[in-house]
C-alpha cells in the first residue's frame, strides 16, 4: 500500500497564501488519462476514496498504479504543484496487517 499525505498546505496565488486543493487535484490527475467504461469505474471508485477520506490516503498497489497512469500523463504541473507532486512521488510504502480477531 501507499500512504499519501492529504493535509492542507498553502501556495502563493497573486501574492496571497491560498490553500492547495489536494483532494480535488488528486482526482483531476486520476482522470487525466482517458479510459474506457471498466477503467472509468475503477477510477471513479478511487476518486470516491480520495474525496471521502481524511488527511491520509491509503491506496492498494493496484490503485496506486492506476493513479500513476493518470499522474504520468500530466505535463502541465507548475511551481505551486511541487509539494503535491513530492507527496505523490514520495508516498510511503506501508504494510497492512490484519488485526487479530479478539472475541471473548
Amino acid at each position: 500500500m501507499r500512504k499519501i499525505d492529504l493535509s492542507e498546505f498553502k501556495v502563493m496565488v497573486d501574492g496571497e497564501a491560498t490553500p492547495y486543493e489536494t483532494k480535488e487535484s488528486l482526482v483531476n490527475v486520476l482522470f487525466a488519462k482517458g479510459s474506457g467504461g471498466t477503467e472509468l469505474m475503477k477510477r471513479h471508485a478511487i476518486a470516491n476514496k480520495i474525496l471521502n477520506g481524511g488527511e491520509t490516503l491509503l491506496l492498494e498497489d493496484a490503485e496506486y498504479a492506476i493513479f500513476m497512469e493518470g499522474f504520468n500523463t500530466v505535463t502541465s504541473f507548475g511551481r505551486n504543484d511541487v509539494e503535491f507532486v513530492r507527496r505523490i512521488l514520495d508516498a510511503e510504502k506501508v504494510e497492512v496487517v490484519e488485526a487479530p480477531n479478539e472475541t471473548a
